[in-house]
């Protein structure tokens, strides 16, 4: 799952997320009320068998990397609180060079060198209205980064307002911007240990 803010996903203060809904995404609930988004596959019936030809999006209990952009490679990290973006340079300085593409081989000398891949695991997804977000809520989109500046005495501390900059430099499209106040999923994650 990509993250801006994959920094404070990797400390543990963002726990929250909220992406856009698009057009042919439900939510289903299933076995132990396990909430599920799904993508219709475009196929199905109306009325009938709603997840027919439909693929699994997020769903309650499934972990998921965390990457710092699209296209790639999930961030890995040590223990000690070592990161690393970019897992394919790492291994290439680290075995002088060898002539290498991002793949399992790669993956399991990250592993033998104590870099485990850093995973979210969801525990509550829900749908809702953008401007519904609560301040409480608002502060766990944000994680550290909700922390106001130092020496700003006069700055009264909001979080939904800061949630609304943060959302409006990502989502620039009309229909997708605070004012829009478009249909979101809210999804709720730990970061998996």
């Amino acid at each position: 799952m990509i993250f801006k803010q994959y920094e404070q996903v990797l400390d543990g203060t963002k726990t929250q997320t909220r992406r856009l809904v698009k057009e042919g995404e439900f939510i289903q609930s299933g076995p132990d009320d396990k909430l599920t988004v799904y993508i219709d596959g475009g196929f199905a019936f109306a009325g009938k068998y709603p997840y027919l030809n439909s693929r699994e999006k997020w769903a309650v209990g499934h972990t998921y990397a965390v990457q710092p952009g699209r296209g790639k490679p999930a961030i890995w990290w040590r223990p000690d609180g070592t990161t690393t973006l970019t897992p394919l340079d790492e291994y290439l300085q680290k075995t002088d060079g060898v002539r290498a593409t991002w793949g399992p081989k790669v993956k399991r000398w990250m592993l033998e060198h104590g870099y485990i891949e850093a995973r979210i695991r969801i525990t509550d997804i829900r749908r809702e209205r953008l401007q519904n977000v609560s301040e409480e809520d608002a502060y766990q989109e944000l994680g550290s980064s909700a922390i106001p500046p130092p020496n700003s005495t006069d700055l009264i501390y909001f979080p939904k307002k800061q949630f609304e900059v943060l959302w409006d430099s990502i989502n620039k499209k009309p229909g997708t911007r605070w004012a829009d106040n478009p249909e979101v999923w809210a999804l709720k994650f730990e970061l998996v240990q």
